[in-house]
């Protein structure tokens, strides 16, 4: 299905019933890819997006468009090219960084806000209307980062914290709507996405030699991106689905874990993690 002007419920699975739609933000590669790839084999008509649709060499199934989560001129422009209902909205598109916090220029957090929080908000208050209308699905990709904050990636681990707390309110918010809200914490897995990382100042220097190289024996040996996308299959076929679904690796037993630990405990386990 190639790139059209607007999405409609007009495909129609082998019953007859008009194919249900679901977009999926960030998904020209990595996770949000092997999103749009199962769900579209499972009969979903899928509106993929991409910063830069053009730029990309083998685009997703489906439907390709233009999206900046960050711009809230871009968000409105997706929001008006869908018909009056939609079925489900996977908010997996953001960005992550790796430095100390002092050393982060406030150009990458406003970066990070805009695109891990204030986007995906502004995206979910736009197509609310459309997925009230279908009884639809709300599917938000975070991170377990969000119970284990890494040092030197605090900010991110903010943001994701952040994401979390929005979308569970929100659940709660649209109970009674017939509109499902669901957050998804991954933990260790293989994808593309490479962290924003400057030159660290001399504090921080042997951290962030530690942490860098944490993180990349934790991607060698990371499960790939498939978990995720079948963990949101999951999720939408569900007649309830949960509030927050921990997958990849030991995620599901580490949010567990984390629930018993005192805050101080997990904070230094964390840190020794990494070396610190």
């Amino acid at each position: 299905m190639g790139a059209t002007d607007s999405a409609s419920n007009t495909d129609s699975d082998t019953s007859g019933r008009p194919a249900p739609i679901a977009l999926v933000t960030g998904a020209s590669r990595g996770i949000g890819r092997a999103i749009a790839e199962r769900l579209d084999a499972e009969g979903w008509q899928v509106v993929s997006t991409s910063r830069h649709p053009d730029a990309v060499d083998a685009p997703p199934p489906g439907q390709l468009w233009e999206l900046d989560v960050s711009d809230p001129g871009s968000c409105a422009r997706l929001a008006e090219r869908f018909g009056p209902r939609l079925d489900a909205v996977v908010s997996n598109a953001g960005i992550s960084a790796l430095s100390a916090a002092e050393d982060t220029d406030p150009a990458v957090v406003a970066a990070l806000f805009a695109t891990n929080v204030i986007g995906p908000m502004e995206l979910m208050r736009l197509l609310l209307p459309r997925l009230r209308a279908a009884g639809g699905r709300v599917v938000t990709v975070g991170s377990l980062i969000a119970d284990y904050p890494v040092p030197l990636q605090s900010l991110y681990a903010a943001t994701k914290a952040a994401l979390r707390a929005y979308t569970q309110a929100l659940r709660e918010e649209l109970r009674g709507q017939g509109v499902w809200v669901t957050h998804l914490e991954p933990g260790d897995l293989a994808t593309e996405i490479a962290p924003i990382s400057g030159t660290p100042s001399e504090p921080y220097r042997a951290a962030h030699t530690s942490v860098t190289a944490a993180r990349e024996r934790e991607m060698a040996s990371a499960a790939g991106p498939g978990h995720v996308a079948a963990a949101v299959a999951r999720v939408l076929r569900a007649h309830r689905p949960p509030a927050v679904v921990a997958v990849g690796g030991a995620a599901p037993v580490l949010r567990q874990i984390r629930r018993l630990l005192p805050d101080s405990l997990a904070g230094r386990l964390t840190a020794r993690r990494y070396g610190l």
